[in-house]
């Protein structure tokens, strides 16, 4: 498995499109997370929703919940698929979160895991969230997102990951080191997916 983190508007999304065309099966944390808190069919917001459950079922009951989503994931495209590259996890906001993954999680492949922490500067950060949430951001408001980001744990994923890509603004440049990074350093086949 790969592991695609960073803060917000670092180019993860971006990053596991172009990835995915080459047979990366991409799992977003938090959409996933999000469509079993819609499936669960709960009156609870989703906050609410994760607190309950992490009350009920322990601190992991989220982690739990991605795991199981993982190894379906894996068991559909594993071995099957000629297409199939590896899994490409998007979005932890934890060292801990990542290495429970990592443990629990039953996806053998040809490679070893690796974390990729990407990372731009904070203008290209506000101006990345801002378009894609459809709205500009102060530079206050987004400075409150990344803290709570950090608060999570995200600075502590930095330190353990492999790899550290930075995100200049240039998505041929991204895409190049991106590239780079998988099929040189890390020495994956290069497959396209039609």
């Amino acid at each position: 498995m790969i592991f695609l983190t960073g803060p917000h508007g670092s180019g993860k999304t971006t990053g596991s499109k172009l990835l995915e065309q080459y047979g990366f099966k991409v799992i977003d944390l938090g959409p996933t997370l999000r469509r079993l808190h819609t499936e669960s069919d709960s009156s609870l917001s989703f906050g609410e929703w994760c607190r309950a459950g992490e009350a009920d079922q322990g601190a992991n009951f989220t982690d739990n919940l991605l795991i199981n989503e993982i190894n379906k994931r894996f068991s559909a495209v594993g071995g099957s698929s000629s297409d199939f590259l590896d899994l490409l996890i998007v979005g932890s906001r934890s060292a801990e979160g990542i290495q429970y993954l990592r443990t629990r999680a039953k996806c053998e492949t040809a490679y070893t895991d690796s974390i990729i922490f990407l990372d731009a500067p904070f203008e290209i950060l506000l101006r990345n969230y801002s378009e894609r949430e459809g709205s500009r951001y102060s530079r206050g408001t987004f400075q409150v997102i990344l803290e709570r980001d950090r608060e999570m744990g995200l600075e502590s994923i930095r330190s353990i990951a492999n790899y550290v890509v930075r995100n200049d603004g240039s998505l041929e440049l991204l895409a190049a080191n991106l590239e780079a990074l998988i099929f040189v350093t890390l020495k994956y086949r290069r497959r396209v997916v039609e």
